[in-house]
Formats: structure tokens, C-alpha cells, sequence
């Protein structure tokens, strides 16, 4: 079985993670996505 990228890097928005506007560096993340990490509306 081999491992696919379901979201690309233009897909995902960091304005609201908790570093950012912190960070003055091109910055990435990196990890499997964890539900239990979401935020619900």
C-alpha cells in the first residue's frame, strides 16, 4: 500500500494556528490529520 497526499499545501489555512503571524520564515505542516484536533463551527 503506499502512502497519498489527500490535501496539498494550498488547501490548508494557518491563519488560525496558534503560531501564527509568529513565525517570519515559510514554515509547513508536517503530520496525519487528527480528527480529534478539529474545531467544530
Amino acid at each position: 500500500m503506499l502512502d497519498h497526499l489527500i490535501f496539498t499545501p494550498a488547501d490548508i489555512d494557518l491563519s488560525r494556528s496558534p503560531l501564527a503571524g509568529k513565525i517570519g520564515a515559510e514554515t509547513y505542516v508536517l503530520g496525519a490529520f487528527n480528527p480529534g484536533m478539529t474545531r467544530l463551527p
